[in-house]
């Protein structure tokens, strides 16, 4: 699980990036940009390693390398539910 990205996907990472923080920009919020970096990155993350889990939370965690305790606090904190 140790594979760096190739760089299409470090282009398509700073694509993405770019359009965030083209948004905050105009948009007027409390929330810094990194942070709002970091929890679109933590949502996108969790909802694929739950996708590649089909729901199974342990595994899922696993996945994401963070114990279930924090996904679960995770997911409630972006309020992702798992079938």
């Amino acid at each position: 699980m140790s594979k760096q990205p190739d760089i299409n996907e470090m282009q398509e990472l700073d694509s993405a990036i770019q359009s965030i923080v083209e948004k905050a920009k105009t948009t007027d919020t409390t929330e810094g940009l990194l942070q709002c970096i970091v929890s679109s990155a933590e949502k996108i993350l969790i909802h694929k390693a739950l996708q590649i889990a089909k729901g199974n939370q342990i595994h899922a965690s696993t996945i994401l390398g963070i114990s279930l305790n924090t996904l679960k606090s995770k997911m409630k904190e972006y309020q992702i539910f798992s079938e």
